[in-house]
């Protein structure tokens, strides 16, 4: 159930851009933002950049379990931010 939503979320934010409706964005750090949501299995993240105006590279998702987001998980989403950079 939770994967449908993940493509609800992929094709909402496809074809309404940053003004979807159903998740909110926030700024990380520097070029990385975050887009979080809820689903029935509970709340995730998806760790994003921007590379171009209309182009979003997903970076890393995951389930949000405690207030404040892992290190471990923002330090993987760094890691791929400069592969994809």
């Amino acid at each position: 159930m939770d994967q449908a939503r993940f493509a609800d979320i992929y094709k909402g934010i496809k074809e309404h851009g940053l003004d979807y409706s159903r998740a909110s964005f926030k700024h990380l750090r520097g070029k990385r933002w975050e887009i979080k949501f809820a689903a029935q299995g509970g709340r995730y993240r998806i760790c994003y950049v921007l590379i171009e105006k209309d182009k979003m590279v997903w970076l890393h998702a995951f389930k949000k379990t405690t207030q404040k987001t892992p290190v471990d998980d923002l330090e993987i989403a760094q890691r791929r931010m400069k592969e994809v950079l």
